[in-house]
């Protein structure tokens, strides 16, 4: 009796913890069990004191609890302190202006929108400059071949 074929969509994906290294099995979270643990701790420590002084500033924040701000950063990108009322921000990708969620301001984005067109359209003006092109050549190449004499011999 053959044994099945594994699934390669359903099985478990392994790889290496971005924090420690350490080997684990993807179940989403993209991280090992125990930095998860470690994460949830530290945004708990975050999340309480932001709790107890909502006017703080993600430096005042990073000094009182010890957790790094890249970690307190990815919690004001997803958005963790809107429904609280409380106003964290950081520095814009692009410009450096105060932002509380994305990585980028809305000035930026709508500047990066608009040189994304600006550049859709360039791409699509020079592939159809080269299909014009081509099309010239393949009709040169054609009056060529018909007004070419057959050479007698």
């Amino acid at each position: 009796m053959k044994k099945p074929k594994p699934n390669l969509k359903t099985m478990a994906k392994v790889k290496n913890c971005p924090l420690c290294g350490q080997i684990y099995v993807e179940t989403g979270r993209k991280m090992c069990r125990d930095c998860y643990v470690r994460q949830e701790e530290m945004e708990g420590k975050v999340v309480a004191y932001v709790r107890d002084h909502p006017d703080a500033t993600v430096g005042e924040v990073v000094e009182a609890t010890g957790v790094e701000e890249s970690v307190i950063r990815r919690m004001i990108r997803e958005g963790r302190f809107e429904s609280s009322n409380i106003q964290l921000d950081y520095p814009c990708a692009r410009c450096g202006k105060p932002i509380i969620k994305g990585k980028f301001c809305q000035d930026c984005l709508m500047r990066l929108y608009v040189k994304m067109q600006r550049t859709k359209k360039e791409l699509k003006l020079k592939q159809v400059g080269v299909k014009d092109h081509a099309r010239r050549v393949f009709m040169v190449e054609r009056e060529e071949e018909t007004n070419k004499k057959p050479t007698k011999k």
